[in-house]
């Protein structure tokens, strides 16, 4: 763990001490927010802690397979003792729940629990910590580390959705970021009862596309633009597009990987118009989509990241994004060309 000793006295003096915690999640969930949300509160709830996990957005179909899923809440109480923000530190990813709750947040203890790169906009305050740990291949790794530092209890249904995450945000334990720590926090969830056969099989299941969302699928397909000699694959969907989907973004997630990919691609760009912004995803074979982001005041990994573009349409972002994008494969190209020498 990537902490100092005065930062994890701090965070576990702030949980003894509080009866009250709320776990706030990021906006546009993920397996790695939720599991390492659901695995939280199975540690604080067996501390005797009232656990509330709240989140702006419902929880899309797809990570319904999560025990407790159904507990999150959209509704913030009024009266807690501190928070807990996991897998992020940034307002970006926070800016529906910062408008409306601003003020109670700030006026009580907040830690965030997060792993991401982030060049720009981290929550700051006299009431905020972070615990940011880079070299994490997961939130909920860092949630199973902290787990085992301080000797909290992890039940079975908890392990499984820890392990959700952690397989997520690893892409099946094969990312750069996958270390002997995160087979570590594997096995221990393993031990604690996470069923992995049961995970894969849940995950395939949740995963399948509805029948009914191939068109929209296929239409971004054909939208598809190749630069820098077919490395760089962007394809968009509109804001009535990406209304249509709701909570259920799972079409634009298969995108993302189904582009990066192709044969030559070494990093996909799914831009997505929304209300007041456009938002670029990128998923790279090479460490380049978190500089991409970085750039734009976005965060994420090395090789999955976003950032975004006010005020523009898919045709501006498309304009802005490629040069950077090219510029940073330019310089893995030199890279690998001066180690090679």
């Amino acid at each position: 763990m990537k902490y100092t000793r005065e930062q994890l006295d701090d965070f576990k003096r702030g949980v003894d001490e509080a009866e009250h915690i709320v776990l706030v999640q990021p906006e546009r969930i993920d397996a790695d927010s939720l599991g390492s949300s659901l695995g939280l509160e199975s540690a604080l709830t067996n501390l005797n802690k009232t656990v509330i996990m709240f989140c702006y957005d419902n929880v899309p179909p797809y990570l319904q397979h999560l025990p407790g899923w159904d507990r999150v809440t959209n509704q913030l109480p009024n009266t807690y003792d501190m928070a807990i923000v996991v897998d992020t530190s940034t307002l970006s990813q926070l800016e529906k729940t910062w408008a409306q709750h601003k003020g109670t947040l700030m006026n009580r203890p907040l830690y965030c629990i997060d792993h991401h790169r982030s060049s720009a906009g981290q929550l700051e305050g006299d009431n905020i910590s972070l615990l940011v740990d880079e070299e994490a291949g997961a939130s909920a790794q860092q949630i199973v580390e902290l787990a085992r530092k301080f000797d909290w209890y992890i039940d079975a249904e908890a392990a499984y959705s820890l392990a959700a995450g952690i397989k997520a945000d690893t892409v099946n334990l094969s990312t750069q970021k996958t270390t002997s720590r995160t087979f570590s926090a594997m096995g221990y969830l393993v031990d604690r009862g996470a069923d992995l056969e049961l995970l894969r099989y849940n995950i395939e299941e949740s995963n399948s596309l509805d029948p009914e969302s191939l068109p929209l699928k296929a239409t971004a397909l054909q939208r598809t633009r190749f630069f820098k000699d077919n490395r760089i694959a962007i394809t968009y969907f509109t804001q009535e597009e990406y209304n249509s989907l709701g909570d259920d973004q799972l079409v634009i997630a298969r995108m993302k990987h189904d582009l990066r990919a192709l044969s030559g691609v070494d990093i996909s760009v799914i831009i997505t118009e929304r209300n007041g912004y456009s938002n670029a995803s990128m998923r790279a074979n090479l460490d380049v989509a978190g500089k991409t982001a970085d750039y734009f005041g976005g965060g994420g990994h090395d090789r999955a990241a976003s950032c975004r573009f006010p005020e523009v349409g898919h045709n501006e972002v498309i304009e802005e994004i490629v040069p950077v994008i090219s510029g940073y494969i330019d310089e893995e190209d030199r890279a690998d060309v001066a180690a090679a020498q």
